[in-house]
């Protein structure tokens, strides 16, 4: 997302609540908080879907730029959540004594 471009409104929905969320620290945030529990849907104000998960993973987008900068913020998240962050090495080329 272009640092010049306008946060759009968007609407955050789960199975147990529906918050507005103003901020991609904001999205990024809910998409963990909710989506161990289910699926979140993320809309703009207008309900024309933003984005869908599978649990804490985005499952489609509609704005890339958007996508793009949200990684930023909500990859080192899922890494906290899912346990990934403890791998350094995740081809195992290290242990194995392979130089890559």
């Amino acid at each position: 997302m272009n640092t010049g471009k306008k946060h759009p409104r968007l609407i955050g929905m789960s199975h147990h609540d529906e918050r507005e969320l103003n901020s991609i620290e904001e999205v990024a945030k809910y998409i963990c908080e909710k989506g161990v529990s289910g699926d979140v849907t993320i809309t703009y104000e207008d309900g024309t879907p933003f984005l869908n998960t599978f649990g804490i993973y985005i499952d489609r987008i509609s704005d890339m730029e958007y996508r793009s900068e949200l990684l930023k913020v909500l990859i080192p998240m899922q890494k906290a959540l899912d346990g990934t962050e403890d791998f350094g090495d995740l081809d195992g080329s290290e242990e194995m004594g392979i130089e890559m």
